[in-house]
């Protein structure tokens, strides 16, 4: 049973003034990063009045380490000293009102000094011993490839061969870099890949530092030919096969110098040796290389021997295709084992289990029985994976993931350490340890596991070792059972044994936790369940992109797993990484994020963590050292001072989707294996658009689901129309069982009709249940002649869409919009009277769209976010228990709609949104002034407007930050009357404008339309108008790229290449007065 975790509520208060003014809890949080742990009080303290001022509600404390660039370090990690930073940032939080989360480690994932070998990640490792009986055998048994700092025995089994012909079995790979699995090199799976290590320009392979991958057999082979898979444009550019006896002294056999070509057979002279190695020393990418495949002559690795890679964790998932889709992986099961050709299955009482005759030497004695035998011996080793970017202090081996006392370890080590130190603070002001993201190899055994498999599975591991070594064991199937079963343990280790103990640990000391449980952690493909993963946690997180690098069809691989796993588990909020990304710095502004925050809102998130904050301290200048990934937001970036307008269309988008329940009429139940996660969000062709949907794990069903008037409901008030089944027909006979008792209560199920449980626990009488059970609850459904079955109270629906079962019960869209070409995409919570409705723009340019959502009865109002204003909808229909109503999007807009108030009366004189007519353009010439400490001319004239990087003058054409222009105007005169509203439209404006007239502050503008209503502020004659632009970091680091390291006016380690693109700044108009045309 999972942990029972202290939910969270939001506390209620009125919903329109907490728009206006979001509460703690809607604020955005950020990523505060302790970079190279550099900080002092100073800085930390201005950095959190800054985040207080401008309106975040917490910082998730994370310490790292700088993976490349010049940066001095702070207090060591843990040490007193940095304890008393720790403690300070605690103490000012408690002042301001800022909740801290603090990442259990330096850097990712969990681990650190404290975690010696025997609380290290593991994996399963074997070897094999081929024997010809009658004989006495009395020798070393090999010992399976491991890492020197930790091996253990865990049985040692002989199995009789049927051939004589045994295929040699594939080799041990090992790598210079283990930062990408080396097993993505030999699974036979093109589109996954081995990466050296390196991440900035200058670290890839040389001479005198080159790459290599070593392949060691358990006996000489002879090689004529090397085949090789470059990751173009990554690959080697230089190589030399080399050949060793002893492991040590390497030979090299033969020269490449490779082109850019997808693929190489590169010819050998006839080579013999056991362990070969290719040494890289020249990459077409200077950060590092990468390698897709590499095999020798014809030996390429595919077939089962893949298939049971991919099946036991230990490999990147072959399902994984070039383009980074994951829909076949999560859509699909997997393929079954199958016999490979001269597959003999092994009989499992010919099995011979010798693990008590094993000396701790690995000395055997044993009577060869007659006949082919091979000893197999399975032992347990770490996988060496070190914490990723550490500060000093933190470096360390990652944890055991699957182990209770390997957390135990960790948590005594690092956590209770920070309780102790916040004394008071913590609970108070320390309120969450964080998780970061499964970043790690894939770690599939821990001490005990045969135990905990047999605690979780119900039967005994150790006679199917052997189908971990790529044997078949008893038949196909059995073996394919048994790999079933054995990912799901070690899925189960992880959710029971690392999340659910972390929660477990942190409670009892009066605090919670949230982790990015669930991934991304493609392309490797652990056996994990993801959602059973996020159902431990407190507040499920992951991440969402700003960039295209974890994106398809342009949405966010794991922000929709996410906001299911809070739905389906009870939990107010979704938690995200925010605007994560891997590329160009200082190139993105609000109204860059925008369009993918609304992206991150549509699927489910509603709070967000935006990375990264850096900790700044005084003396490193702007804009200071930075992390090299992730979206750069703290007091040095340009646009600090106007980030509060941003930051309060956040809060408010978050406020209102983090209230009462999401609304969804499908809950696809997504199946019972491991690897589990859920598919991105999308519209399935059987739902069509306009239906929203949550996905469930079979946790969730068993334990949580029951029938209320026909829904399925979740006991915190979740509840959707249909059940969907996966598109598969094995069921664990428990879900079954299940099924059949939601459809007698009144349940409808759309699915195709199980036939066999895919575990081996009780088989084969699981099958027999399976089809007694499938057989009442489906009758005579067949999906084709028959596609809907009545059993009990409710019914089995087979082989019709998903929209045709909604409407035929009458259930029309949720949400629908007129417009064919348009991409409007939505989200909608329900709270008690009030429904609460997201519409977003996800095309850049204007849209105009009759939009009709499924509520009757009330009047809708429009509550932008951007303003954070309200009013009614001037003009709506309604029909059917639904209404319509014309909407107009900016590009990238976005809109609530808000249900709350009861009317009968449609309304169809007014208008929804306001259509302008142009009075009058504010024309040149325009006084500016830059900032002379930051390179710009103390004050210039612009005769017209004009963008700032076109210009001659090096001082306006590479400055970053707060220019002013300044004009005076007189209003036309049919305006100067005061009979109507009046709009400043700045046009296009790269990039946040700030605007005062006569003294007044009107706001800051950062999105598409620049347009202030000025109303108030503007007399007929004499207007005094004043914009602060500012623009990015960009510019000023290109425009120092070409200055002498002591003429550069920006301090920072962030290098940028002087001729580099310049980005548009400035005011670019054009300026207009404009007024609403229904005043005229």
């Amino acid at each position: 049973m999972f942990c029972v975790l202290a939910v969270e509520a939001v506390v209620a208060g009125d919903l329109a003034m907490d728009f206006v003014g979001p509460p703690d809890s809607a604020k955005p949080r950020v990523y505060w990063w302790w970079l190279n742990s550099r900080v002092s009080k100073e800085g930390i303290t201005r950095d959190l009045e800054q985040y207080r001022a401008k309106g975040i509600g917490g910082v998730l404390l994370f310490d790292a380490g700088m993976p490349a660039g010049p940066m001095p370090s702070g207090p060591r990690f843990m040490s007193p000293e940095w304890l008393d930073m720790v403690k300070h940032a605690l103490l000012e939080a408690d002042r301001l009102g800022i909740e801290v989360s603090i990442n259990l480690c330096s850097g990712w994932d969990a681990g650190g000094p404290w975690i010696t070998p025997d609380f290290a990640a593991k994996r399963f490792v074997q070897s094999e011993l081929r024997l010809t009986g009658p004989q006495k055998f009395e020798g070393k048994l090999p010992q399976p490839p491991s890492d020197a700092a930790y091996y253990r025995d865990v049985a040692v089994q002989a199995v009789r061969e049927k051939s004589g012909d045994r295929p040699l079995p594939p080799p041990r790979v090992s790598a210079s870099s283990a930062m990408y699995p080396t097993d993505n090199a030999v699974d036979g799976n093109e589109p996954t890949f081995w990466v050296s290590d390196g991440r900035e320009p200058g670290d890839g392979p040389t001479k005198q530092k080159p790459e290599w991958l070593r392949f060691e057999f358990i006996e000489p082979i002879t090689v004529k030919t090397l085949h090789l898979l470059p990751r173009t444009p990554f690959g080697p550019r230089q190589i030399e096969v080399q050949v060793s006896n002893d492991g040590r002294t390497f030979t090299t056999v033969k020269a490449f110098s490779l082109g850019k070509e997808t693929s190489f057979a590169l010819p050998l002279p006839p080579t013999t040796s056991r362990i070969f190695r290719i040494l890289i020393t020249d990459s077409y990418a200077t950060q590092n290389t990468q390698v897709c495949e590499a095999w020798w002559d014809d030996r390429k690795p595919e077939g089962r021997a893949l298939l049971r890679a991919l099946k036991t964790g230990r490999d990147s998932s072959p399902r994984w295709s070039p383009d980074g889709s994951i829909r076949e992986l999560v859509e699909a099961p997997l393929p079954k084992l199958e016999l490979a050709p001269g597959d003999t299955p092994i009989d499992l009482d010919s099995i011979v289990d010798l693990t008590a005759r094993l000396q701790p030497d690995g000395q055997l004695d044993w009577d060869v029985p007659e006949g082919h035998w091979t000893i197999l011996r399975t032992g347990c080793t770490i996988i060496g994976s070190r914490v990723s970017c550490a500060s000093p202090g933190g470096e360390g081996f990652e944890m055991d993931w699957l182990n209770t006392a390997a957390m135990d370890q960790h948590f005594k080590s690092m956590a209770d350490v920070l309780c102790q130190n916040a004394g008071p603070l913590a609970g108070k002001s320390l309120k969450y340890f964080h998780d970061d993201s499964w970043e790690v190899g894939l770690p599939n055994w821990t001490d005990g596991f045969l135990d905990e498999f047999k605690r979780f599975r119900g039967y005994d591991a150790r006679p199917y070792l052997p189908v971990l070594a790529d044997r078949i064991v008893a038949s196909a199937e059995v073996s394919d059972r048994f790999l079933h079963d054995f990912r799901k343990t070690v899925a189960d280790c992880l959710a029971e044994n690392h999340y659910g103990r972390l929660a477990t640990l942190a409670h009892a000391r009066g605090l919670r936790i949230h982790c990015e449980a669930g991934g991304p952690c493609y392309p490797k493909v652990p056996p994990m369940d993801a959602l059973k993963n996020l159902g431990r946690c407190d507040i499920p997180m992951g991440e969402f992109w700003q960039s295209h690098h974890w994106k398809e069809d342009g949405q966010n691989h794991a922000a929709k797993e996410i906001a299911c796993a809070a739905h389906i588990y009870g939990r107010t909020y979704a938690a995200a990484e925010a605007f994560t990304k891997i590329g160009p710095h200082y190139q993105e502004s609000p109204a860059d994020l925008k369009p993918t925050a609304d992206i991150a809102l549509c699927e489910g998130i509603n709070r967000f963590v935006l990375h990264t904050s850096t900790c700044s301290r005084p003396d490193d200048g702007k804009p200071g050292y930075e992390y090299f990934a992730g979206t750069h937001f703290n007091r040095n970036v340009t646009w600090w001072e106007q980030s509060g307008a941003f930051l309060a269309y956040v809060a408010r988008c978050q406020h209102l989707l983090q209230q009462g329940l999401f609304v969804a009429d499908v809950l696809y139940y997504n199946g019972d294996g491991a690897p589990n996660f859920v598919e991105v969000k999308h519209i399935d062709p059987s739902l069509g658009f306009g239906y929203d949907y949550d996905v469930c794990n079979a946790e969730v069903l068993l334990t949580r689901a029951a029938v209320k008037n026909g829904r399925i409901v979740l006991p915190d008030g979740m509840s959707y129309r249909l059940l969907v089944l996966p598109k598969r027909q094995t069921m664990p006979v428990e879900v079954l069982r299940k099924i059949k008792e939601l459809v007698e209560a009144g349940a409808t199920v759309v699915g195709l009709k199980p036939l066999a449980d895919p575990g081996l626990k009780d088989y084969p009488r699981c099958d027999e249940e399976i089809a007694e059970l499938a057989t009442q609850v489906w009758g005579n459904c067949d999906g084709q002649t028959v596609t809907e079955h009545h059993f009990g109270q409710g019914r089995i629906v087979w082989g019709r869409k998903l929209r045709e079962v909604l409407q035929a019960d009458g259930v029309k869209p949720d949400f629908e919009h007129s417009a064919k070409d348009a991409f409007i995409d939505f989200i909608h919570r329900t709270d008690g009277e009030a429904e609460i409705y997201f519409v977003a723009n996800r095309n850049n340019r204007w849209e105009r769209v009759d939009c009709t959502f499924r509520v009757g009865g009330k009047l809708p109002e429009l509550w932008d976010p951007i303003q954070g204003t309200m009013r009614d909808a001037a003009a709506y229909r309604m029909a059917e228990g639904r209404t319509t109503l014309p909407l107009e999007f900016a590009p990238y807009g976005s809109i609530f709609v808000v249900f709350r108030k009861p009317t009968s009366l449609p309304r169809a004189e007014g208008q929804n949104f306001l259509e302008f007519e142009s009075v009058q353009e504010i024309m040149g010439p325009w006084t500016v002034e830059f900032d002379p400490e930051w390179g710009g001319p103390n004050s210039v004239v612009f005769k017209n407007l004009e963008d700032w990087s076109k210009r001659t003058e090096d001082g306006i054409k590479f400055f970053s930050g707060t220019a002013t222009y300044r004009k005076r105007f007189d209003l036309p005169g049919p305006l100067q009357k005061g009979n109507r509203r009046i709009h400043l439209d700045l046009g296009n404006v790269k990039n946040l404008a700030e605007v005062r007239l006569n003294g007044a502050s009107l706001g800051v503008v950062w999105t598409v339309p620049f347009r202030l209503d000025i109303t108030q502020a503007v007399k007929p004659q004499g207007n005094r108008l004043e914009i602060s632009v500012t623009n990015l970091w960009w510019n000023r680091l290109v425009g120092d790229a070409g200055l002498p390291e002591n003429k550069r006016i920006a301090q920072t380690h962030v290098r940028l290449d002087k001729t580099a693109p310049l980005l548009e700044s400035g005011l670019l108009g054009p300026v207009r007065l404009v007024a609403p045309l229904d005043e005229k």
